[in-house]
C-alpha cells in the first residue's frame, strides 16, 4: 500500500515538473466497478471489487504481469494482444524524451522528495523523470534480468510486486537456488490458500444499495469518507504542501482506513454467508459536505476541498 501511494507521487511529480496539476480531489480520481482501466491499459479485463477467489486472483496478476516475464517454471499466462501497464509508463517515457528538457517549467516547491517519503524522486529534467517512471514499472515489473524490485545488490530489495504475487499461483514462495538452471525458484515455503476463510461479500457492493440506518450502510460511508479524505490529503501533498505534517496525516488516514475497512467487512459478511444478495432500491446519492483533514488525521469541516462522497467502498487498491 505505501509503494502504491509513492507511485502516485511519483507521477504527481513529473506531472507538476512539467508545469501540470494533479487533480486528486475531484469525483474523476474514484474507481467505479465494474470498470476499466483508463488508457486502453489491459483493455480485455474487467475489472470488479471482490471477495478474494482464484478467479479475481488472476484477473490482479494479469494487470501486473510484464509482456515478456522471466521464465521461471512457473506456468505463465498466454500472451494477450494487449498493452501492460510497463508498456504504457514506456509510451509515457517516449513522450518525455521528445519533450526533452526545457518542457520541464514546474516550481521545484511542488516536488515531494526522499527527504518526505522514502524511494521518492525530485523530477527536474527528462533524466530524472525517466528515473521516476523506471521506478514504477520495477517495482511492479521487475527487471529483464530478475524478479527483484531492482537489479541492484542491495539486501533491501524485495521481489516486484508481479513476482509476490506468484507465491499464491504457484503455491510455494519464491526463493533464490542454488547450482545450475534457474537462479530461482518455487521452492520455498507452502503458500496456502483455503476459500472457507474467505469472507463471502457481493461483487461490486455500492453504499446507495443500502437502507440508510443500515449498520451496512454505516459501515460503507464511512470507510468512503475516510478513502475521499485520504485521496484530499494526497491532493494536498502533491500540490505545494509537501510537509512532514502532511506526510503524516495521509499515512494516519491510511491506517484508519485499513481498520474501517475491516470492520466493514465484519458488518457487511461472515465467512460462507452472504448477508444481503440482493440489490435493493437506489436512493439519491449521499453528498459529503466540503471537508479537511487536520494535521492528526482528523476529518473537520472545511471549505478547502469539494469532495463528494463516491457511495462506493473503494479499499482495493489497484497495481502499479
Amino acid at each position: 500500500m505505501i509503494e502504491e501511494m509513492l507511485h502516485m507521487v511519483l507521477l504527481a511529480n513529473v506531472h507538476n515538473a512539467l508545469g501540470a496539476r494533479p487533480r486528486l480531489s475531484t469525483s474523476h480520481a474514484i474507481s467505479r466497478y465494474p470498470g476499466r482501466l483508463p488508457g486502453g491499459v489491459e483493455e480485455q479485463l474487467t475489472l470488479h471489487l471482490r471477495a478474494f477467489s482464484l478467479d479475481q486472483f488472476r484477473v490482479v496478476i494479469d494487470l501486473e504481469e510484464p509482456r515478456n516475464s522471466l521464465d521461471l517454471h512457473a506456468s505463465v499466462a498466454a500472451d494477450v494482444p494487449t498493452t501492460t501497464i510497463g508498456e504504457f509508463y514506456t509510451t509515457i517515457a517516449r513522450a518525455v524524451v521528445a519533450l526533452g528538457d526545457l518542457a520541464f517549467v514546474g516550481e521545484p516547491r511542488r516536488q515531494v522528495g526522499p527527504d518526505l517519503i522514502r524511494d521518492a524522486i525530485a523530477v527536474c529534467d527528462v533524466n530524472s523523470a525517466l528515473r521516476t517512471l523506471d521506478t514504477i514499472v520495477e517495482q511492479g515489473e521487475g527487471t529483464n534480468t530478475s524478479p527483484d524490485e531492482s537489479d541492484s545488490p542491495s539486501d533491501s530489495n524485495d521481489y516486484a510486486h508481479y513476482y509476490r504475487l506468484t507465491h499464491i499461483r504457484e503455491g510455494r514462495a519464491l526463493v533464490r537456488t542454488a547450482g545450475d538452471g534457474s537462479p530461482y525458484g518455487f521452492t520455498g515455503t507452502v503458500v496456502p490458500f483455503d476459500p472457507d476463510g474467505v469472507f463471502a461479500l457481493p461483487d461490486d457492493p455500492c453504499a446507495r444499495d443500502y437502507p440508510v440506518d443500515s449498520l451496512e450502510r454505516r459501515a460503507m460511508d464511512a470507510v468512503n469518507y475516510t478513502y475521499t479524505s485520504l485521496l484530499a490529503r494526497v491532493h494536498d501533498l502533491v500540490n505545494g504542501h509537501a510537509d512532514a505534517t502532511c506526510v503524516a496525516s495521509t499515512l494516519s488516514l491510511m491506517t484508519t482506513l485499513d481498520h474501517q475497512a475491516r470492520a466493514m467487512v465484519n458488518a457487511t459478511a461472515v465467512p460462507g454467508h452472504v448477508l444481503i444478495q440482493r440489490r435493493l432500491p437506489a436512493e439519491s446519492p449521499t453528498r459529503h459536505a466540503r471537508q479537511r483533514v487536520h494535521s492528526d488525521g482528523t476529518v473537520i469541516p472545511a471549505d478547502r476541498h469539494d469532495v463528494r462522497s463516491p457511495n462506493r467502498a473503494d479499499t482495493a487498491v489497484r497495481a502499479n
